[in-house]
């Protein structure tokens, strides 16, 4: 989006795909809704987080993080957080997650088939040297990037959702160095 900017994400997925000579498939049909009829907006699911534990007591959080390569590094930034969802119709479905918490208090959570917020979004800021800044898009970016550079002592700001860059930029202007990385 940030090379195609004011382009609808539809647009910059087709021209993602024609720039791949590939043929769009046809799960990404854009044609519009051929009813006039406003669709209702849903009401966003009841959450409660259950409990917070260290990383490795489910075989399936600590496999999907080995998948990833971040098993390791992980350790001591992640928890498994176990949470569920009651929908509209009352019904509870249990989940568990890596995860860690934002600024805000929010859970961020990940697994092999999510990745999204408990609570509120918000930047996570990991206090480090008071000149240097080290600024990520995702929070796997920057464990990424921290299992190449385990003695880098920079702060770190993860955004967790590109719609917290002007925030994240806020805080960026504090520090004389900063640098943005991609993974």
């Amino acid at each position: 989006m940030a090379y195609w900017p004011g382009l609808p994400f539809r647009e910059v997925l087709a021209k993602l795909w024609e720039t791949a000579q590939q043929a769009l498939p046809e799960v990404f049909s854009f044609q519009p809704a051929t009813s006039g009829r406003r669709r209702r907006t849903l009401k966003l699911p009841h959450y409660r987080v259950e409990k917070v534990k260290p990383l490795g007591t489910t075989q399936v959080i600590s496999h999907y993080l080995e998948t990833r390569g971040l098993a390791d590094i992980a350790a001591g930034c992640l928890k498994e957080v176990y949470y569920f969802v009651q929908d509209e119709k009352g019904e509870v479905k249990q989940f568990f997650a890596a995860g860690h918490q934002n600024e805000l208090g929010g859970w961020e959570v990940r697994n092999k088939y999510f990745k999204g917020c408990l609570g509120k979004k918000g930047l996570t800021v990991i206090p480090g040297s008071e000149r240097r800044i080290a600024l990520f898009e995702g929070y796997f970016d920057y464990l990424s990037w921290l299992y190449e550079h385990p003695e880098d002592s920079c702060t770190i700001l993860v955004l967790n959702t590109l719609s917290l860059l002007e925030a994240a930029r806020k805080v960026a202007l504090r520090y004389p160095a900063m640098t943005a990385i991609s993974t």
